[in-house]
């Protein structure tokens, strides 16, 4: 599951350095854009690129794991009409997901339901960009089988920029 989600991660110019988000939802995901290396607990390590694109409408994720040659790419879009983000990945090994949400008290939030693939038990899964620096934030992936009300970390990364 680690390596279908490995860069969900779920975003101006490349290298932009913004510290806080910015008060225009439009621009709110413009603190990921740049070139990311990521380490994760276990020891694993991977990079992102994120860019902006078409006419600077989209933040196109390009995700690679090394160790395991796993990549994925992510395409988000701000929905003035809905007032959030929405956005969809797909990677290597055939995954296909969609999110919504936005910025919420300085974080980043992006969630779906999915069913458990063995159980069919249905799970709220959140993605969250948070401690947002000029040069390093965290992202954690969760999952909530009581519509939020409490959260399980199922996986979280520390993204430093690169130089």
């Amino acid at each position: 599951m680690r390596t279908t989600i490995l860069f969900v991660s779920l975003l101006a110019a490349c290298g932009a350095r913004a510290q806080t988000p910015s008060l225009d939802p439009a621009t709110q995901f413009d603190f990921w854009l740049g070139a990311w290396d990521l380490t994760w607990a276990d020891g694993g390590h991977g990079t992102n690129q994120i860019t902006k694109e078409l006419d600077g409408k989209v933040i196109h994720e390009h995700s690679a794991d090394p160790g395991t040659k796993y990549l994925g790419e992510s395409w988000s879009v701000w929905d003035p009409n809905a007032r959030m983000w929405r956005q969809t990945w797909v990677d290597s090994q055939g995954a296909y997901m969609t999110f919504e949400g936005g910025m919420a008290d300085g974080r980043m939030e992006l969630s779906r339901h999915e069913p458990d693939k063995q159980t069919g038990q249905l799970y709220l899964w959140r993605m969250v960009f948070f401690n947002l620096t000029a040069d390093s934030m965290e992202w954690e992936w969760k999952r909530s089988a009581d519509e939020g009300v409490t959260w399980e970390v199922k996986w979280a990364i520390h993204y430093t920029r690169k130089a």
